[in-house]
């Protein structure tokens, strides 16, 4: 994300009548860009479901479910992201990027062995 701020940056300091403009436009676009993938999840979902003749309380059952997968991926990840990005920046900077691919692994592996239980429920 850095590098996106670094280039709304450059287009917000531009000399032009609506640069200002522009920027905030891309920086809605970029940041708001996951959440309308998700709305169009569950929309194709709903869509699909009434296609396929699916009754309103099963439809309701799958979307819930959708939505706490979502959820509970999110917090999953979250709980390792922060850390594992902050790592590989500092790998990256001290330029040791034989330790960059095994901290993915293990955060992987560390993420599957929590999510698997949970998601199992």
């Amino acid at each position: 994300m850095a590098g996106i701020g670094f280039e709304l940056r450059k287009i917000y300091n531009e000399d032009s009548l609506f640069s200002k403009q522009k920027a905030y436009a891309y920086a809605g676009i970029v940041y708001t860009g996951p959440m309308l993938l998700g709305i169009l999840l569950t929309a194709g979902v709903v869509v699909l479901t009434m296609v396929a003749g699916i009754s309103e309380n099963e439809r309701d059952y799958i979307l819930s479910n959708l939505t706490y997968a979502i959820i509970f991926s999110l917090v999953i990840t979250s709980l390792f992201s922060l850390v594992v990005t902050r790592f590989v920046a500092d790998m990256l900077y001290e330029k040791k990027f034989e330790t960059i691919i095994p901290s993915f692994y293990a955060s992987s592996a560390l993420m599957l062995l929590i999510g698997t239980p949970l998601y199992a429920i």
